[in-house]
């Protein structure tokens, strides 16, 4: 009888670690994953260099430029003028995983330095949830949201990914429903990204104790 239980116990974990390695045998380059997430030389949460909380919006902008990222013209640009949010369009030859026809948006403190608070852009389909969990291990926490997003005209369940990184955060948005069911979450394309300079006090999307409770919820 004990050996049953245990059977039963595992059974779920095996399914789950199998579905992952089916989706780790998708044929894209983890290289262009790492680039994107865990950029070498870029403590993350990092983008292209570019890191909430520290670098500035007129710091950014310069390097997107000198790097051939973007093209804007600088001197057109008065940051004390925009409020605190700018988007930007990437040039297709940047970054493969990033969905081309979505700006990126960066968010900033609307008084000098304009330091960014927040970086959002969206992947193409070639990344998934199970990608998330192969790539940076057991997120910190997920949890479905009380909101949806418009998949194919079908409004769905938001589902957010969180990873930590010393009090920063970085969160991925999916799809799935309560109460949520890893091994069809995993299989789940992960629709945006979010790069945060801190734990916001607004839950679900991030919350002041996070990192001490590292909880795993369903919903919220």
């Amino acid at each position: 009888m004990t050996r049953f239980y245990l059977r039963l116990t595992l059974l779920p974990l095996i399914i789950f670690t199998a579905v992952l390695l089916l989706i780790h045998a998708r044929p894209y380059d983890d290289h262009e994953l790492r680039e994107l997430l865990l950029p070498e030389g870029c403590p993350a949460p990092c983008f292209m260099g570019i890191r909430p909380g520290v670098t500035t919006m007129d710091e950014a902008l310069k390097s997107l430029v000198a790097d051939n990222r973007v093209d804007i013209n600088l001197a057109a640009i008065n940051l004390d003028t925009l409020g605190s949010y700018y988007d930007v369009q990437l040039n297709e030859s940047t970054a493969r995983l990033i969905d081309m026809h979505q700006r990126v948006q960066f968010e900033f403190q609307n008084t000098p330095p304009h330091v960014i608070s927040k970086i959002t852009l969206y992947p193409t389909s070639q990344m998934s949830v199970g990608d998330i969990y192969l790539f940076l291990g057991k997120p910190d926490l997920y949890v479905v949201i009380p909101n949806t997003i418009t998949i194919d005209g079908v409004d769905q369940p938001i589902a957010s990914v969180y990873r930590l990184y010393h009090g920063l955060l970085t969160v991925f948005l999916t799809v799935s429903n309560c109460p949520i069911n890893l091994n069809e979450m995993v299989k789940q394309p992960i629709y945006e990204v979010e790069f945060h300079d801190k734990l916001r006090t607004d839950f679900p999307y991030t919350s002041p104790d996070l990192e001490a409770r590292l909880k795993r919820v369903d919903c919220v």
